[in-house]
């Protein structure tokens, strides 16, 4: 009983087939449920080559097993993909001016709780305001004197940690996506993709493929006269 053969081959006719699988939704955007049959017959293929002569159910049930994973596998791997692209589109870099604009929203949160007068520019308001040139020219003033007093170390400090909880968000955003797109993924229709890639894994595993039967000919019979 060569189970590590088995179970090394499935595995890797299962992570080939995955791939194939997440690759098609990743560039395709749809998924091809029918793709379920060439995963297990990869799987079934692969565990049938580590079982050698070995038939029967042991080697077709882990063929089985491995094909179910695979396809999760494969979903799972699809769902990554798509949510890193979307994080990659929204990638963030601190900049001096993104540091600036907050300590000019600090200036600003600090004179609403005072209920002093704010004068924006450009017809802008603490929801609308986009650069420092909306902000009244005191607060920007400000700011400008505040930020030229750091040294180049606290900028950098200032800089690293912003950036650090950026990416900290995405990092949460890509984990976010990623279980929602895993989730939505799963449909009724699974259940006739999940079947047939265990059936045709368990079939080939357990080398219980029906074969064609080959007719011989038979010999001519002698006669006598």
């Amino acid at each position: 009983m060569n189970f590590p053969s088995m179970i090394g081959g499935g595995i890797v006719g299962g992570a080939l087939g995955a791939t194939i699988w997440a690759a098609i939704i990743y560039f395709t955007n749809y998924e091809v449920g029918y793709v379920a049959i060439l995963v297990g017959i990869l799987v079934g293929y692969c565990v049938k080559l580590g079982a050698g002569t070995w038939q029967g159910f042991v080697p077709g049930a882990i063929a089985a097993v491995l094909a179910i994973v695979s396809v999760t596998g494969g979903k799972y791997a699809a769902a990554t993909l798509q949510a890193n692209e979307v994080v990659q589109k929204m990638d963030t870099r601190v900049t001096d001016d993104n540091l600036k604009l907050g300590m000019a929203d600090q200036l600003v949160t600090e004179r609403t709780e005072k209920q002093q007068p704010i004068e924006w520019r450009n017809g802008k308001n603490s929801d609308t305001a986009e650069s420092l040139e909306d902000y009244p020219v005191d607060i920007v003033e400000s700011v400008n004197k505040s930020w030229e007093t750091l040294t180049a170390e606290q900028k950098a400090a200032q800089l690293a940690e912003s950036q650090k909880m950026i990416d900290e968000f995405q990092g949460e955003m890509a984990t976010l996506i990623r279980h929602q797109a895993f989730m939505a993924s799963f449909s009724p229709y699974d259940l006739l993709f999940f079947g047939l890639a265990t059936y045709a894994a368990f079939q080939l595993g357990s080398n219980a493929a029906p074969k064609p039967e080959i007719p011989t000919k038979s010999e001519p019979s002698d006669q006598t006269a």
